[in-house]
């Protein structure tokens, strides 16, 4: 009977462990699914800030190109009213 006992007092403390073994596996996969979730916010993020990064780029070539002819326009005006 005492060996009974034993052995049962063995399983349940096997099945104690593997209980807690179940609540740390648990807390792992819902940290990694949030860890996943955060992550995918990430890279939605970048992506937005690439594409805003372009836009910007974009309007800066424009603007500069923009510049250069107008300030080649006005050097043109002046050096003709110059040579009149």
């Amino acid at each position: 009977m005492r060996d009974i006992y034993q052995r049962l007092g063995g399983i349940e403390a096997k099945i104690d462990d593997f209980r807690t073994v179940r609540e740390t596996a648990n807390q792992a996969d819902a940290t990694a699914n949030q860890a996943l979730r955060l992550a995918e916010s990430h890279d939605d993020a970048l992506k937005d800030m690439r594409t805003e990064t372009n836009n910007n780029r974009r309007w800066l070539i424009g603007t500069v190109i923009g510049g250069v002819f107008s300030t080649a326009s006005i050097v043109v005006a002046i050096i003709a009213l110059l040579s009149r």
